[in-house]
């Protein structure tokens, strides 16, 4: 059963996070001509041009966690995944888990969760092909989980 459901990005974002990518390609591409003088690209300052490379080659370790951030379903939690750091702090128990709603209106998918005793509505951002298994899996590892459809307005 599937229990990794990837961040669902609006489409201004994945432009944006591409265009980043593309001028770290450039920034990289350049120092790394700098430090080796290829093509008539000499250094003027090793030091800063390795740097650059040090935080280009770190800004791309950081854009392949953003662009495979994800929600992972566990035995205990859900989970939302930004490389080896869960950014719910393992907040979202499933055993405290009560019920999930899908928003027809919206088609967003609603986790009604009690985090620290105290009852949250979290919005769980992942593509609406995807709610069944999201739910399913759920389920699976607490059958007394309500799933209702509603419109939320």
């Amino acid at each position: 059963m599937k229990n990794k459901f990837k961040y669902n990005y609006g489409k201004a974002m994945l432009v944006f996070l591409w265009m980043l990518l593309a001028c770290w390609l450039v920034i990289f591409a350049i120092n790394f001509l700098r430090v080796f003088n290829l093509l008539g690209f000499a250094s003027r300052d090793m030091i800063q041009e390795i740097t650059s490379i040090v935080f280009a080659v770190l800004f791309f370790v950081v854009w392949i966690w953003l662009i495979t951030l994800g929600y992972k379903i566990t035995d205990d939690k859900v989970t939302l995944m930004f490389g080896p750091f869960d950014l719910t702090k393992k907040q979202f128990l499933i055993s405290k888990t009560v019920k999930i709603v899908e928003s027809s209106d919206e088609k967003k998918l609603y986790l009604n969760v009690y985090v620290k005793e105290s009852p949250q509505i979290v919005l769980i951002n992942i593509n609406p092909k995807n709610f069944d298994d999201f739910v399913a899996a759920m389920k699976s590892k607490n059958e007394k989980i309500y799933f209702d459809k509603a419109d939320i307005n």
